[in-house]
């Protein structure tokens, strides 16, 4: 992925400016990116890509969860 792709894909998943996607996002993105928190760009690079996987990841099971409930509540609906 390149630094744009990965960056667009993990902006897609911030929830607002208070987010800390959002806010490690901008670190990066600034020249600030190389504060002494963060002094590893790659360092700082996984942290966003682990976060934006695991938004996706929590996003498709919450999706799921949302089907499954909705499944049980017809079955219950027909057993009555």
């Amino acid at each position: 992925m390149t630094d744009d792709t990965w960056l667009q894909h993990a902006g897609a998943t911030c929830l607002g400016p208070s987010d800390i996607l959002s806010q490690l996002i901008s670190r990066y993105a600034s020249s600030a990116a190389k504060d002494s928190s963060f002094a590893d760009k790659r360092a700082l690079r996984q942290t966003i890509e682990e976060i934006a996987m695991l938004r996706r990841v929590n996003k498709q099971l919450r999706e799921r969860n949302t089907h499954l409930l909705s499944q049980l509540q017809e079955y219950e609906a027909r057993e009555y």
